[in-house]
């Protein structure tokens, strides 16, 4: 059965763009990208040291994986494309 997903994503290295870009064509082979928003930047917030700052993006997604299986291949996503894991107390996190 399909599932309707919504992602939020950012890069703050390198060509931040071309990696959203990559990022959703990595997506690609857990589903259909439906839609994908306007790019916006925003500032680092909660962080320990000077950052450059973000460019983000939504996207809508189809999927027919359980959200086990979906939550562990896009981690395994970000994994591949270098991200490191952020280890800093928060007070909301989309992630866990």
């Amino acid at each position: 059965m399909k599932q309707t997903v919504y992602l939020s994503l950012g890069s703050n290295i390198g060509n931040r763009e071309a990696n959203l870009r990559e990022g959703l064509q990595r997506l690609e082979k857990l589903g259909t990208v439906e839609a994908v928003s306007s790019l916006y930047e925003t500032e680092p917030i909660e962080v320990q040291r000077e950052q450059p700052w973000f460019l983000n993006c939504a996207a809508r997604m189809q999927t027919e994986l359980a959200p086990e299986e979906f939550l562990a291949q896009m981690l395994a996503v970000e994994q591949c494309m270098g991200r490191k894991t952020c280890r800093a107390k928060r007070a909301a996190d989309n992630r866990h």
